[in-house]
């Protein structure tokens, strides 16, 4: 598919795609690159085809089954509550189990997995949390990660990743994973710790007030989250102990605890303290909005929908609580209008609401809505810094998304300038980002590869490889990072760079095509079929074919003259029907005058 411009994921053909699609989103989802199949098939599984660890903690143990299912057929409550006894088993516990399927999203069966969460944690020592993931929301989780994306659609390309990246870094916060800027809408974190001029009627006259105590510990949250929880935990209890801490304080408190623990990970704990804060100030706009928040981060629409609708009447002017409601709405099968019409007047036009807005659009693959929404959005609000980055994107994908596009080809005068303003942009946003990011634990990669990919288009090479070094110490193997300065060093002519760098990426269902593409391209014949021999299961079933007439190539390429003949012959039976195959092996034979 046109990873530009279409946004249906093509279902994987059979069981074993589906179950090795899943094992790379999985990675992302849980943050685990050793997530990996359980057994083989034949064995006892258990009810779990992956397994993993989330966030790189041995009691958070997560199991996975695929079911695959063909179109018209969906998953039937029995298979679920089996799938779940069998998890029942696993060893050690499973603290989370999804199912997930190519078959449509089914309320009922969300509500199954409630019912089952609960019976099956009663009288366990590790609760079980159970979650089934149609189709719909399948999708959805494999578009915020183009590693995911690449696992899922073997035809995408590196040059769709711009939409992408651009995408990942506005999804919602549920895999606490792209951190580069503080969105209003997504990276939501800095709203939590109640910075704002303090309003001297609320507080306290009896008491010292805490709120500057609470300012200093909340400029912590973001560096030293968990020197900061520490912190509040002690004024909590402090608070408790006095007995005269006003609402707002203890509201403070209680969002800059849960504000801690998003940071650190725990996202269960971090939901659950946003909601518990709301009581303690229920008429402030900031606890409403960071209701809405928890909502969206537990992914319950349903409660966000009746939350925000009963309470946007008497906040008219809460634009964050309005951005969060059009943002839960999406994929929801909301009428866009109606959601829009909900929205109090006077924040319709708000960075909040028009950040969500653009990603709607994004999700249902209107690209030239999109476009033309970030860039006049930053018309009309010229200081906000997501908008800014968001419409230096837009202008970058306008580009890319002009009919005709190909890397290396002369751009117009107009397409100069887009790509000119865009690098200025991305520029200022990465030199900002990488000074405060550096050491951070959470590498957001969507801000330097569009810059790189920027700097591609207008032949700047140095400043694009500049620019990948600089992520790499982020990152040193991210496989993204990699592809796209491995692409600039082979359109520079520097193939060994290429391959040198990309020998630094673990060998994957991802990277294994990028080294044998490579390796093709330069002739690398040993490489190309060590990794045909050696790693073929790696490479896309449908791929395999083409593969293995390449292996075959290779050694025609580095045998004896007298020999190659007797090695095509050999080999000319064995891809019948297999048109790409057997095109790899007819050229062969055209290049040694074997065309008979």
């Amino acid at each position: 598919m046109s990873e530009l411009t279409a946004t249906q994921i093509p279902k994987p053909a059979n069981e074993q795609d589906f179950e090795a699609a899943n094992e790379i989103l999985w990675r992302c989802l849980l943050r685990d690159e050793s997530v990996q199949l359980h057994g083989r098939r034949g064995q006892k599984q258990d009810g779990v085809d992956l397994f993993g660890v989330r966030d790189d903690a041995p009691d958070r143990i997560v199991g996975v089954q695929a079911k695959l299912k063909s179109d018209g057929n969906v998953l039937e409550p029995e298979e679920v509550e089996k799938e779940v006894g069998k998890a029942l088993g696993f060893k050690p516990p499973l603290s989370e189990y999804f199912i997930v399927t190519t078959a449509p999203d089914d309320a009922s069966l969300n509500q199954l997995a409630l019912d089952l969460s609960i019976s099956a944690s009663a009288g366990r020592e590790l609760p079980l949390l159970v979650r089934v993931y149609g189709w719909g929301t399948l999708q959805r989780e494999i578009r915020r990660h183009p590693r995911a994306l690449k696992a899922f659609d073997p035809s995408h390309t590196p040059h769709g990743d711009l939409l992408l990246t651009v995408m990942e870094a506005m999804a919602d916060r549920t895999d606490q994973a792209d951190t580069r800027l503080e969105l209003k809408i997504d990276a939501m974190l800095m709203l939590l710790t109640g910075q704002r001029t303090v309003d001297t009627s609320a507080v306290d006259a009896r008491q010292p007030s805490t709120e500057p105590e609470i300012d200093g510990y909340a400029k912590l949250v973001r560096s030293d989250p968990a020197t900061a929880l520490g912190l509040f935990r002690a004024l909590e209890e402090r608070l408790n102990a006095t007995g005269t801490a006003t609402g707002r304080e203890r509201f403070r408190v209680a969002a800059n605890i849960a504000a801690c623990q998003l940071e650190l990970g725990d996202l269960d704990e971090g939901i659950k303290g946003l909601l518990d804060a709301f009581a303690f100030d229920p008429e402030n706009p900031r606890a409403a909005s960071n209701k809405a928040m928890a909502f969206l981060l537990a992914n319950d629409w349903p409660a966000l929908k009746a939350f925000a609708i009963a309470t946007l009447p008497s906040m008219p002017d809460n634009a964050q609580l309005a951005g969060y409601f059009v943002q839960g709405s999406i994929g929801q099968g909301e009428d866009e209008a109606t959601i829009d019409n909900l929205v109090p007047e006077g924040v319709r036009q708000t960075p909040e609401v028009l950040i969500s807005k653009i990603r709607r659009a994004m999700e249902r693959g209107a690209m030239e809505e999109w476009r033309n929404l970030a860039i006049s959005s930053l018309e009309a609000h010229p200081g906000d810094d997501i908008l800014d980055e968001l419409s230096a994107n837009a202008l970058l994908d306008r580009v890319i998304s002009a009919d005709g596009f190909r890397y290396g080809r002369v751009l117009s005068a107009s397409e100069q300038q887009d790509i000119a303003i865009a690098i200025d942009r991305l520029r200022r946003h990465w030199n900002r980002t990488k000074a405060y990011r550096v050491g951070d634990s959470r590498k957001a990669v969507s801000l330097p590869l569009n810059l790189i990919t920027a700097y591609r288009l207008v032949h700047r090479a140095d400043d694009a490889l500049a620019v990948a070094q600089e992520a790499l110490t982020w990152l040193p193997n991210n496989a993204e990072i990699i592809e796209r300065a491995a692409a600039v060093l082979l359109e520079s002519g520097d193939r060994a760079g290429a391959e040198q760098l990309l020998s630094r990426a673990a060998l994957d269902r991802e990277t294994v095509q990028m080294r044998f593409n490579v390796a093709m391209t330069g002739g690398n014949w040993p490489v190309v079929i060590d990794l045909v021999t050696n790693h073929l299961e790696l490479f896309p079933e449908h791929d395999r074919g083409m593969a293995r007439a390449s292996r075959i190539a290779a050694e025609v390429e580095q045998a004896a003259p007298v020999d190659r003949l007797a090695i095509l012959d050999a080999h000319r039976d064995g891809f019948v029907g297999d048109a790409r195959g057997g095109a790899i092996l007819s050229q062969s034979a055209r290049m040694h005058g074997a065309e008979e």
